[in-house]
């Protein structure tokens, strides 16, 4: 099984591109950043279940986004 990183990029850059075409006058660095706030805003309301229910339905570089500095909480 061979890594695919140019398609996984691609795909990335395709989502945060579409975004940016949602929001009037807002370019790729700042839907890019836009995106990144919003998934750690959906990230901190979800239970770790639904989390990863999320993952599941994004591209993989949507998915290191939403995963970058995440600290699950302690069980218990």
């Amino acid at each position: 099984m061979s890594l695919q990183f140019y398609a996984y990029a691609r795909k990335g850059h395709e989502f945060v591109d579409e975004v940016a075409r949602e929001l009037p006058s807002t370019d790729v660095d700042k839907a890019g950043r836009m995106t990144r706030c919003v998934l750690r805003a959906i990230r901190n309301k979800l239970s770790l279940e639904d989390s990863f229910g999320l993952m599941a339905q994004l591209p993989m570089a949507i998915k290191g986004i939403y995963a970058d500095g995440w600290k699950f909480p302690e069980p218990g």
